[in-house]
């Protein structure tokens, strides 16, 4: 006599293919659930430390730019030397006239005349005319 397998065939049977799937899945949802709670946890509890740290420093805070916890020395770095300015100026000027004059081909000479138009060149044509 055969036996009757009758358990596959239940929709309740534990090890079918169908209800594997949905307790993995189920499983899968779970901890995602999970990890979003903790990550929420976590973000308030940043924010809540964050908080009571601006109240015991008593920071300005900016809406648009945040807080600054170096404002005072950027207003000391922002405050310069006109006379440091002005050289700095000067020597970006200087720095920039020799480039210039560099790519123009005059070598940073500008009130001399070139090579071919000194009074040497001159004398090669005075002897063709002699002659």
């Amino acid at each position: 006599m055969g036996k009757l397998n009758l358990l596959h065939h239940k929709s309740w049977h534990v090890y079918s293919q169908k209800n594997r799937d949905r307790v993995k899945k189920d499983e899968e949802e779970d901890a995602k659930l999970k990890e979003k709670e903790k990550l929420r946890i976590q973000t308030a509890e940043t924010e809540d430390r964050l908080n009571k740290l601006r109240e015991k420093k008593n920071l300005k805070i900016d809406d648009e730019k945040g807080f600054n916890l170096f404002a005072d020395v950027e207003a000391k770095m922002n405050n310069q030397n006109d006379e440091f300015v002005e050289d700095e100026r000067k020597e970006k000027e200087k720095w920039n006239n020799k480039i210039t004059s560099y790519l123009a081909g005059t070598g940073g000479k500008t009130d001399e005349k070139p090579w071919y138009a000194k009074d040497g060149f001159d004398k090669y044509e005075s002897e063709k005319k002699e002659t």
